[in-house]
Formats: C-alpha cells, structure tokens, sequence
C-alpha cells in the first residue's frame, strides 16, 4: 500500500478547489488535510500542518504564490509548493523557480499532469507543466532583471519615461537606461514593438 502524501490547497475560487479536489481523489494515496482562500490563510496552513506539498494559486489576495513559496523555504519547511497558475508563461515558471516553487502546472491541465507533477516533486525534482515547457524550449532565451520587468510591465500599459520613473520612484535617466536594456534584449526598434514581442513570448500578460 503506497504512504499517505499530505496537501494544502490554496486558491481563492471555491470551483477550482472543487476541481482540483476531484482530480485529487483518483489517488487514495493523497490526502487533503487542509484548505485556504488567500496567500496568508494558506501559509498558515501550511506553517502549521507541514504537509508533503501544496497546491498554490499564482494570483490571490493578500500574498500571491511567489510569496508563499518564498516565505516557506525561507522558513525552511518541507513542504514542495507546486504553483497552479492559469498563465502558460516561461517568465513566471522562472520568477517561480526564483522564489522556490518546486513546480508549475496549469490550471486547465488534465488529472494526468497534476498527479505527474505531484509525483515528480515528491521526488526531489522540479516539474513543469508541458504546456510552458514547449514555450520555454522554443522562445528566445531572454533573461530580464527583476527592474527591467517591472520597467517591461509599465510599458505594457502605456506609461511614458517620466510616468514610469515616477512610478517606480526612479530618476528618468535610470528608467532610460532600463528601457533601453529591455529593447537590446528583446531585439526590438521601439517601445511598442517590444510590448508586442513580450505579449508574444508571454513575458506580458
């Protein structure tokens, strides 16, 4: 008989603890032993039950996965985070990565994959959802500094230098600079191409 592995689920959608739930119990295996609807409910959770691993949501109010997986391996719990986002974006697998998930599925991924992931991590591996494997396989390797992505992101949503500088609390000669490193990395001519070719390479949302 193969032993219990424990899991948290932390997601803000009811319907999508429900379903993951259903995927879930095709292994007896697995044992849910706790439930939260936002970041700090589901790292208390976590803090206290210790379970095998967790299944995060990457966007939820209060702390977003990125921050859960931080401050559980700063705590330095056992518990593997595996990030359950509904993006299929190379970048955030990295910033994942960066914060120490130890995997990446998508939400609309089949029971297969879920369990697959479960498997691979509980194995002292990182999984990545084939999804966003493909797209990391076949995009450019582009590797941008946590300023310059958030430089990117102000971009995408139309800020000029001066807005952006004042938004990031940064003089506008830095901002330049930053918007000039994002274009040479993504070989783009101008501001809107590079927004268009982050859009493409799902380094913007």
């Amino acid at each position: 008989m193969s032993p219990i592995r424990t899991c948290v689920l932390v997601d803000d959608h009811t319907i999508v603890r429900d379903g993951i739930r259903t995927r879930l119990s095709i292994d007896p295996s697995i044992e849910i032993v706790g439930e939260a609807a936002d970041g700090i409910a589901g790292l208390e959770l976590i803090r206290e039950l210790q379970p095998d691993f967790a299944l995060v949501d990457l966007r939820m109010p209060k702390l977003d996965g990125f921050g859960v997986a931080a401050a559980v391996r700063e705590a330095a719990l056992p518990t593997r985070i595996v990030l359950f986002s509904g993006f299929a974006s190379p970048d955030l697998v990295e910033r994942g990565f960066a914060a120490g998930i130890a995997g990446y599925v998508c939400k609309e991924a089949h029971k297969e994959v879920l369990l697959a992931a479960i498997e691979v991590v509980l194995g002292g591996e990182r999984y990545v959802d084939p999804t966003v494997a493909a797209k990391m396989v076949t995009s450019s390797a582009v590797v941008l500094t946590p300023r310059e992505r958030d430089v990117l992101e102000l971009l995408g949503d139309g800020l000029s230098n001066i807005a952006i500088a004042a938004r990031l609390e940064l003089a506008p000669e830095t901002v330049r600079h930053h918007v000039s490193g994002v274009l040479r990395k993504l070989e783009a001519t101008s501001r809107t191409e590079a927004v268009s070719i982050a859009f493409r390479s799902s380094l913007l949302m």
